[in-house]
């Protein structure tokens, strides 16, 4: 049997062609397209799985976004409750100090300064307020405290008073303002600051200038009375 009738049978006989692959490329090349249609649809199913832990990752990666910016935002209104809260424990503070003022003014002013003390009777800072302009009594309603005093020198006079937990310089002018006022009604007035910290140098320094006194119950009598 020459080549070409070899060749006609082949093309005429599918099972001899089975036969003669078999024979002439062996198991593993029969068995190539079956490894490349599982290579391929492995492949597929990798990318699947791919694609879905991207999905998955992108959606933990804006979660997490969201979590940080709450975080942030949490961490903003905490610093604010936080302000506030310093601010709020501060003006109690200074309340309570106001307080004791008003009831114990002798407390807080050395026997250097005023050898007696008291708040000013309502009945009497009622009178004083009907004698001012509605701006200038609105300005005493405002001050901490008005004591009256009888100075070492035995002069007696009316301290407008202020309080603070720690005093400012704008303490020590709304104190050297009201005392002014009280001036210009006709008393015999002085300007006090009363601190429970040591306040700064340069508020002693305006105190100083404006001739206002500054006690602390820290440290006692820091601004002495002008001469």
């Amino acid at each position: 049997m020459d080549a070409l009738e070899i060749i006609r049978q082949l093309e005429g006989d599918a099972g001899l062609r089975a036969q003669m692959r078999a024979v002439l490329l062996g198991d593993e090349l029969l068995e190539l397209p079956e490894l490349v249609r599982r290579l391929t649809e492995a492949q597929l199913r990798t990318e699947e799985r791919l694609r879905e832990f991207q999905e998955a990752t992108e959606r933990r990666f804006e979660g997490l976004e969201t979590d940080v910016s709450v975080l942030k935002t949490d961490v903003s209104v905490l610093k604010t409750d936080v302000s506030v809260l310093k601010t709020d424990v501060g003006d109690l503070k200074g309340r309570s100090l106001e307080d004791r003022l008003r009831a114990e003014p002798r407390r807080y002013l050395p026997s250097s300064v005023a050898r007696r003390a008291r708040a000013m009777p309502a009945d009497a800072f009622d009178e004083l307020l009907e004698r001012l302009s509605p701006e200038d009594a609105d300005e005493l309603r405002r001050a901490d405290a008005l004591i009256e005093a009888r100075l070492a020198g035995g002069d007696d006079v009316v301290f407008a008073a202020e309080a603070a937990w720690t005093a400012h310089t704008d303490d020590v002018e709304r104190a050297a303002r009201r005392a002014e006022i009280l001036r210009a009604a006709g008393y015999d007035a002085r300007a006090v600051v009363v601190s429970q910290r040591d306040p700064a140098p340069a508020v002693l320094d305006r105190a100083a200038s404006l001739g206002v006194v500054v006690v602390t119950e820290a440290s006692g009598l820091l601004v002495p009375p002008a001469a």
